[in-house]
């Protein structure tokens, strides 16, 4: 999910988002480092990695959600006839 949100977002031309992940996920590392490992020790080091991850996507689920937010309504505004646009999201919250 990580690389699919960071790839989309990249290729809508946000590149400012991605780039904030990054830093997110470096300073995770660098906090796994410093404080897990002395609370820790081993498994302090190994739970860099999903600290990272949760770090990345913590800056990059929002705007992900957003983006996508915006596509679906670019869509609902240029569709010009027939049925409305409908997406599983919609469908599930229209039966709820």
């Amino acid at each position: 999910m990580l690389f699919i949100m960071r790839n989309t977002l990249q290729g809508l031309g946000r590149s400012v988002v991605p780039t904030l992940a990054g830093a997110a996920e470096l300073f995770m590392r660098v906090f796994a480092a410093l404080i897990m490992v002395r609370l820790l020790a081993y498994p302090g080091a190994c739970s860099s990695e999903p600290l990272a991850w949760l770090g990345s996507c913590a800056v990059l689920l929002p705007a992900y959600i957003r983006a996508v937010r915006e596509l679906r309504q670019r869509a609902r505004d240029e569709h010009t006839g027939g049925d409305p646009i409908v997406t599983p999201v919609d469908a599930v919250a229209k039966n709820n």
